[in-house]
C-alpha cells in the first residue's frame, strides 16, 4: 500500500514544523532507521521549509500508520499529542494525487512556485542514494515530476514566476514603503536567498551585503553579482548597526543570530527582519525589541493569497494532466504488481 505521512504549513505552525525538519546531516540516519527498524518496505523523505513528509510502502494502512507514528515519535522525540494532532496520513489514490499536486506546486504556500519541483527531484535522488526507494515509488516520483514539467510548459505558470522569497521582499517593501537607498544583509546562499537578492537588486538599494559560512561561496557569488558586497560570516553581527533589512535562510540546525549578541550591536534604528529558514535562523525573541519588525515564513501566507486567484486560473489546465498522470501510473502499477482489476477501478479517479 502506497502511503504518505507528515505535516505541512496548512495544518502545523512553524514551531511544530521545526520539530520534524530533516537536517541534511540526519537524512542518512533517518533512512537507516526507516529501513532497518520500521515495518515498511520503501520510503522517500521530502523535507522543505513548508512540509515534512514520508512517502512509503506498507502491507496495510494499520501497519504503516503504526510504524511511521513510532518513527516520528522516536526519531524526533515527539509527544503523542503532536503525533495525533499534526501528522496526517493518506493512502493509495489519495497519496498518489497528493504527490502529484505537491510536485506541481498546487500544495505550495505560493501556488505554482518553482522551487518545489527541484526539491522533489532532490528528495527522490537522495532516497535512491540511500537505497530506500523501490521501483513502485521510483515510478511514482518520476511520473509526478514528468506531470509537473508538463503543467509548467502547458499552463504557462512559469511566465507568472513567483516565489516565497519574492513575496518576502514584497512584504518588506510594503512595510518600508520604498527600499530605495536602504542597506540589506542577506545570510546564507541557497536558492531562496539568491532569489531574494535578485529581487532586492531591482529595488535600488544603496548596498546589499551577503555572507555565508563558507567564504569561497560568498566570493564566487559576488563574481556573478558584482554589485553585491561580501562580508565574512564572523562579521555578521557588526553590520547590524548599519543595515535596514536583514534576510536569513540557511540550513543551520541552530540560530545564526542570537538575541544577546544582536543587542550588543543593535543601536535602535528601524530594522526589518525576514527569517525564511526552517528551523529558524534568527532568535524569535528579537521580535520583541522596539524598532524591529520581524517576519517569519508563515507570515508570507497572508500576502501570497493575493496572487492565488490569478494563478489558480492559469493552472486550471493542469488538473487534467495530473489525472492523466495518475491514471497511467495506476495502469502501470496494475501490471507491475499484479493488482486486481477491481482494485484498479476502485482507486482510479477517471473512467
Amino acid at each position: 500500500m502506497i502511503s504518505i505521512a507528515g505535516m505541512d504549513y496548512k495544518n502545523a505552525p512553524l514551531d511544530i514544523r521545526e520539530k520534524v525538519h530533516f537536517k541534511n546531516t540526519d537524512i542518512a540516519k533517518a533512512y537507516k532507521y526507516l529501513n532497518e527498524t520500521c515495518n515498511i518496505k520503501y520510503s522517500v523523505i521530502l523535507s522543505t521549509c513548508n512540509r515534512s513528509e514520508i512517502y512509503f510502502i506498507a502491507d496495510t494502512k494499520e501497519i504503516g500508520k503504526k510504524s511511521i507514528s513510532e518513527f516520528y515519535k522516536n526519531f524526533f522525540n515527539l509527544s503523542d499529542f503532536i503525533i495525533e494532532n499534526y501528522i496526517y496520513m493518506k493512502c493509495d489514490k489519495q497519496a498518489m494525487e497528493h504527490l502529484f499536486r505537491v510536485t506541481s506546486g498546487y500544495e505550495s504556500m505560493v501556488l505554482g512556485e518553482d522551487q518545489i519541483l527541484g526539491q522533489v527531484k532532490e528528495a527522490y535522488e537522495t532516497a535512491i542514494y540511500n537505497r530506500s526507494s523501490g521501483k513502485v515509488l521510483n515510478r511514482l516520483f518520476l511520473d509526478s515530476i514528468t506531470a509537473a514539467k508538463k503543467i509548467k510548459s502547458t499552463t504557462g505558470v512559469s511566465n507568472h514566476s513567483i516565489s516565497v522569497s519574492s513575496i518576502g521582499v514584497k512584504l518588506i517593501e510594503n512595510h518600508m514603503v520604498s527600499l530605495k537607498g536602504k542597506r540589506a544583509l542577506v545570510i546564507g546562499l541557497g536558492e531562496m536567498t539568491e532569489i531574494a537578492i535578485q529581487y532586492l537588486m531591482q529595488k535600488e538599494l544603496e548596498d546589499i551585503y551577503v555572507t555565508n559560512r563558507t567564504i569561497k561561496k560568498s566570493l564566487d557569488f559576488t563574481v556573478d553579482y558584482p554589485s553585491v558586497k561580501c562580508i565574512d560570516f564572523s562579521d555578521r553581527y557588526k553590520e547590524i548597526e548599519n543595515i535596514d533589512i536583514l534576510i536569513s535562510c540557511t540550513s543551520a540546525p541552530h540560530l545564526v543570530i542570537q538575541k544577546g549578541r544582536f543587542l550588543e550591536h543593535y543601536k535602535g534604528r528601524s530594522l526589518c527582519i525576514l527569517d525564511l529558514a526552517v528551523p529558524r535562523d534568527i532568535d524569535p525573541l528579537i521580535k520583541n525589541i522596539p524598532g524591529v519588525d520581524f517576519y517569519e515564513i508563515d507570515d508570507l501566507q497572508k500576502i501570497s493569497t493575493n496572487n492565488k486567484k490569478t494563478r489558480e486560473k492559469v493552472m486550471e489546465k493542469g488538473y487534467e494532466i495530473i489525472e492523466e498522470g495518475i491514471y497511467k501510473y495506476l495502469k502501470w502499477l496494475n501490471k507491475a504488481e499484479n493488482y486486481s482489476r477491481e482494485k484498479l477501478e476502485r482507486v482510479c479517479i477517471r473512467p
